[in-house]
């Protein structure tokens, strides 16, 4: 297991993954939106839909018209689905949750071709050293990659947005928590190094003291307030569709590419056709014998959050037979 994230090798491997101008189905919270605002910046994509678990929305103007079977539709659409981790060779996705119970549990529709990019997965953690997942967001990983591989110049974020990046995913909740591994994920990303991707983050937090976080967090729970948003939540959505959801969403993504410069393409979703698909979602207890059954019976997506007894979540198409 490399000791270090070489940005470079992962560019050349999963480089069909990255095309310009892709479309992208996101998560409904603020890891999902923050991370389409970057990649649209950052690669042009266009986002396609939103995806919840429970429900799926999509553009009809990115799937076939003759389409009905969702599956063929998505792989037609050469979608990425953003935030999440989709268990299909040949449906792409970038998540950051736990995806395998232990080195010798087969997972092979994430780990066949390079449909499936996963910090975890580079770095083999699965759940058998449950301690050691990744501790941050989807945007923070690719922010790493994207400044890495050039897209983003100058990103020199002011105290709010730091505050913000912090917010997401709860990461510095997830630092103060399990200190050594946020500290072993920083230098695998390449921490506070000069030539870093990461430099400019960590150099403005070498003067974050806990006053100061505590004053711009209490301004980004102002911030969302103005914006219709939950102070001190993860502005989740449940459905785009709603006028209400909608805008606040949008009121967030204006913000954030106000306040970083960068420009993206996220959609009124309420004024546009879309395609909605149901999901059946279960949950369990992540044993091996479990684990294993489920995963032979393909999930269109699965995670494993924690040892409890509903830590194993996973999903299908509702109808399909299973």
């Amino acid at each position: 297991m490399p000791e270090k994230c070489n940005y470079e090798v992962l560019r050349t491997e999963f480089a069909g993954l990255f095309e310009k101008g892709r479309p992208c189905v996101i998560s409904g919270d603020i890891d999902g939106v923050l991370s389409a605002v970057l990649m649209g910046h950052a690669l042009g994509w266009p986002v396609a839909g939103v995806y919840t678990l429970n429900d799926l929305w999509v553009l009809r103007s990115h799937l076939p018209s003759e389409s009905t079977d969702a599956e063929p539709a998505l792989e037609a659409a050469n979608l990425v689905f953003l935030d999440h981790d989709v268990y299909r060779s040949r449906i792409a996705s970038i998540g950051h949750h736990i995806l395998q119970w232990s080195p010798e549990t087969p997972i092979p529709l994430h780990t066949q071709g390079r449909a499936s990019l996963n910090p975890n997965l580079l770095r083999g953690i699965t759940k058998k050293e449950f301690g050691r997942k990744y501790p941050f967001g989807t945007f923070h990983f690719l922010l790493a990659c994207a400044s890495a591989w050039g897209s983003l110049r100058d990103f020199t974020p002011d105290d709010l947005v730091t505050a913000l990046l912090l917010h997401i995913d709860s990461s510095f909740i997830n630092a103060m928590n399990y200190q050594e591994n946020a500290l072993d994920w920083l230098s695998w990303l390449g921490g506070s190094e000069e030539r870093s991707p990461l430099n400019p983050i960590c150099r403005r937090m070498l003067h974050f003291t806990p006053k100061m976080i505590l004053e711009q967090s209490r301004e980004l729970a102002r911030r969302f307030k103005e914006m219709g948003i939950q102070p001190r939540s993860q502005a989740s959505i449940k459905d785009p569709t709603d006028g209400e959801e909608m805008s606040r969403l949008r009121n967030l993504v204006s913000w954030f590419e106000a306040e970083t410069g960068w420009k993206s393409h996220v959609p009124d979703f309420t004024r546009e056709p879309l395609a909605h698909f149901a999901m059946e979602r279960s949950s369990g207890k992540p044993t091996k014998g479990d684990f294993t059954k489920i995963i032979a019976d393909e999930p269109f997506s699965y995670a494993i959050i924690s040892s409890d007894p509903k830590g194993f979540n996973y999903n299908w198409f509702a109808g399909r037979t299973h």
